[in-house]
């Protein structure tokens, strides 16, 4: 595992070369386009959270980065972006209980399982 790290940061210059982190922030901005729409009883609460927790995969991602060099802290601000992706994915159908009045969510939470996993 080690040489397959050092291998991937041999080529990568910044954490925004990381696929995981591209994908990880059109999926922020996806949710922020979706969290405009988000009916008027969800439009503060909900939208600040789901936002945050989407973020904050992305920021999770660099800090990981930055950490690259200690394994058991790369490791755990990897586990700590994946904790934030669980987060909105708990919240994305939230929005849309009982009745799915946004399905695109459901995309928005297939898409974050795959770029943090």
């Amino acid at each position: 595992m080690i040489t397959y790290i050092n291998t991937v940061m041999n080529i990568v210059n910044h954490f925004r070369d990381l696929e995981v982190y591209q994908g990880a922030m059109e999926i922020v901005l996806s949710v922020s386009e979706l969290a405009k729409k988000f009916p008027a009883d969800e439009k503060y609460v909900l939208n600040d959270q789901i936002r945050r927790s989407a973020r904050s995969v992305c920021a999770n991602l660099a800090e990981a980065w930055r950490k690259r060099r200690y394994l058991a802290a790369f490791i755990s601000k990897l586990n700590d972006a994946e904790t934030e992706s669980a987060e909105t994915e708990v919240h994305a159908p939230l929005v849309t209980w009982p009745a799915p009045r946004k399905p695109r969510l459901a995309i928005l939470v297939v898409g974050i399982n795959q770029a943090v996993i």
